[in-house]
Protein backbone atom coordinates (compact mmCIF):
# COMPACT_ATOMS: atom_id res chain seq x y z
CA UNK A 1 0.00 0.00 0.00
CA UNK A 2 2.76 2.80 0.90
CA UNK A 3 4.58 1.57 -2.32
CA UNK A 4 1.28 2.42 -4.46
CA UNK A 5 0.68 5.81 -2.59
CA UNK A 6 4.40 6.76 -3.40
CA UNK A 7 3.85 5.90 -6.78
CA UNK A 8 1.26 7.95 -7.42
CA UNK A 9 2.23 11.14 -5.34
CA UNK A 10 5.47 10.81 -7.56
CA UNK A 11 3.30 10.49 -10.68
CA UNK A 12 1.12 13.31 -9.36
CA UNK A 13 4.55 15.72 -8.59
CA UNK A 14 5.91 14.83 -12.08
CA UNK A 15 3.09 15.54 -13.55
CA UNK A 16 2.60 19.27 -12.09
CA UNK A 17 6.63 19.78 -12.87
CA UNK A 18 5.91 18.69 -16.35
CA UNK A 19 2.93 21.46 -16.47
CA UNK A 20 4.96 24.39 -14.80
CA UNK A 21 7.72 24.07 -17.47
CA UNK A 22 5.42 23.39 -20.88
CA UNK A 23 3.32 26.92 -18.93
CA UNK A 24 6.78 28.65 -18.67
CA UNK A 25 7.67 27.82 -22.70
CA UNK A 26 4.51 28.77 -24.07
CA UNK A 27 3.79 31.67 -22.19
CA UNK A 28 4.46 34.73 -24.36
CA UNK A 29 4.54 37.30 -21.44
CA UNK A 30 1.68 39.30 -22.25
CA UNK A 31 -0.02 40.54 -19.18
CA UNK A 32 -3.63 42.57 -19.65
CA UNK A 33 -4.45 44.97 -16.72
CA UNK A 34 -8.34 43.95 -16.47
CA UNK A 35 -8.78 40.75 -17.80
CA UNK A 36 -12.52 40.43 -17.60
CA UNK A 37 -13.37 43.88 -19.10
CA UNK A 38 -10.47 42.97 -22.01
CA UNK A 39 -12.64 39.74 -22.68
CA UNK A 40 -16.11 41.52 -22.53
CA UNK A 41 -14.45 43.79 -25.26
CA UNK A 42 -12.70 40.93 -27.33
CA UNK A 43 -16.47 38.93 -27.64
CA UNK A 44 -18.32 42.08 -28.31
CA UNK A 45 -15.94 42.36 -31.17
CA UNK A 46 -15.77 38.88 -32.69
CA UNK A 47 -19.74 39.90 -32.74
CA UNK A 48 -19.49 42.85 -34.44
CA UNK A 49 -16.88 41.36 -37.25
CA UNK A 50 -19.13 38.24 -37.84
CA UNK A 51 -22.51 40.69 -38.37
CA UNK A 52 -20.30 43.11 -40.44
CA UNK A 53 -18.93 40.25 -42.76
CA UNK A 54 -15.90 41.91 -43.33
CA UNK A 55 -12.39 40.55 -44.01
CA UNK A 56 -9.49 43.34 -42.40
CA UNK A 57 -5.99 41.57 -43.59
CA UNK A 58 -3.28 43.02 -41.95
CA UNK A 59 -0.91 43.22 -45.02
CA UNK A 60 2.64 44.26 -42.74
CA UNK A 61 2.46 41.62 -40.26
CA UNK A 62 6.70 42.24 -39.92
CA UNK A 63 8.32 44.93 -40.21
CA UNK A 64 11.95 45.64 -40.25
CA UNK A 65 11.92 49.78 -40.03
CA UNK A 66 10.91 52.01 -37.30
CA UNK A 67 9.13 54.17 -39.27
CA UNK A 68 7.15 51.52 -41.64
CA UNK A 69 4.59 51.91 -43.55
CA UNK A 70 1.72 49.42 -42.10
CA UNK A 71 -1.12 48.35 -45.02
CA UNK A 72 -4.76 46.81 -44.29
CA UNK A 73 -6.77 45.34 -47.19
CA UNK A 74 -10.37 45.05 -46.34
CA UNK A 75 -13.52 43.63 -48.61
CA UNK A 76 -16.95 43.49 -47.54
CA UNK A 77 -19.48 40.87 -46.84
CA UNK A 78 -19.36 40.39 -50.82
CA UNK A 79 -15.31 39.96 -51.33
CA UNK A 80 -15.57 43.32 -53.03
CA UNK A 81 -12.90 45.79 -51.99
CA UNK A 82 -14.16 48.35 -49.75
CA UNK A 83 -13.62 52.13 -50.97
CA UNK A 84 -15.14 54.56 -48.76
CA UNK A 85 -14.21 53.20 -45.03
CA UNK A 86 -12.36 56.09 -42.48
CA UNK A 87 -9.94 53.47 -40.79
CA UNK A 88 -8.11 54.52 -37.65
CA UNK A 89 -4.86 52.69 -36.53
CA UNK A 90 -4.35 52.56 -32.97
CA UNK A 91 -0.62 51.49 -32.31
CA UNK A 92 0.31 49.88 -28.42
CA UNK A 93 2.46 47.14 -26.76
CA UNK A 94 1.32 44.84 -24.71
CA UNK A 95 3.62 46.15 -21.53
CA UNK A 96 3.07 49.57 -21.50
CA UNK A 97 1.30 52.63 -22.90
CA UNK A 98 3.95 54.62 -23.14
CA UNK A 99 4.16 54.80 -26.71
CA UNK A 100 0.45 54.79 -27.72
CA UNK A 101 -0.41 56.29 -30.80
CA UNK A 102 -3.12 56.93 -33.36
CA UNK A 103 -2.86 57.51 -36.86
CA UNK A 104 -5.62 57.70 -39.41
CA UNK A 105 -4.97 55.89 -42.12
CA UNK A 106 -5.35 56.56 -46.09
CA UNK A 107 -7.07 55.12 -48.86
CA UNK A 108 -4.14 54.12 -51.24
CA UNK A 109 -5.47 51.40 -53.97
CA UNK A 110 -8.85 49.55 -53.97
CA UNK A 111 -9.52 48.30 -50.57
CA UNK A 112 -6.13 48.97 -49.61
CA UNK A 113 -5.51 51.73 -46.71
CA UNK A 114 -1.87 52.58 -45.25
CA UNK A 115 -0.64 55.12 -42.58
CA UNK A 116 3.16 55.53 -41.62
CA UNK A 117 4.02 54.65 -38.15
CA UNK A 118 6.42 55.36 -35.82
CA UNK A 119 7.68 52.40 -33.53
CA UNK A 120 10.54 53.50 -30.85
CA UNK A 121 11.28 49.84 -30.49
CA UNK A 122 11.54 46.20 -31.62
CA UNK A 123 8.99 43.58 -30.34
CA UNK A 124 5.33 42.90 -30.69
CA UNK A 125 3.04 45.69 -31.37
CA UNK A 126 -0.78 45.08 -30.90
CA UNK A 127 -2.72 47.32 -34.14
CA UNK A 128 -6.32 48.03 -32.72
CA UNK A 129 -7.97 48.89 -36.16
CA UNK A 130 -11.59 50.94 -36.34
CA UNK A 131 -13.25 50.70 -39.56
CA UNK A 132 -16.28 53.00 -40.29
CA UNK A 133 -18.18 51.89 -43.29
CA UNK A 134 -21.90 50.66 -44.18
CA UNK A 135 -23.02 52.61 -41.54
CA UNK A 136 -20.97 49.88 -39.39
CA UNK A 137 -18.39 50.44 -36.46
CA UNK A 138 -16.03 47.53 -36.16
CA UNK A 139 -12.75 46.76 -34.58
CA UNK A 140 -10.44 44.58 -34.98
CA UNK A 141 -7.28 43.76 -33.24
CA UNK A 142 -3.57 42.35 -34.67
CA UNK A 143 -0.33 41.80 -33.93
CA UNK A 144 2.74 43.46 -35.97
CA UNK A 145 6.25 42.35 -35.62
CA UNK A 146 9.22 45.15 -35.69
CA UNK A 147 12.15 43.41 -36.50
CA UNK A 148 15.08 45.73 -36.36
CA UNK A 149 18.52 44.02 -37.78
CA UNK A 150 21.73 46.00 -36.36
CA UNK A 151 24.69 46.28 -39.06
CA UNK A 152 27.52 44.46 -38.24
Amino acid sequence: MNRLLAAVVTIVLILIILMIVIGARTFDGTVVKDPYTTALQWDHNIHEQKAAGWKVILMTPVVRSMTPEVTVHIVDRKGNDMRDAVVELFLTRPSTDNYDSLYRMVHKAAGQYVSLVRVPAAGRWTINLTVRGEGRIVSYSETMNVELTTPH
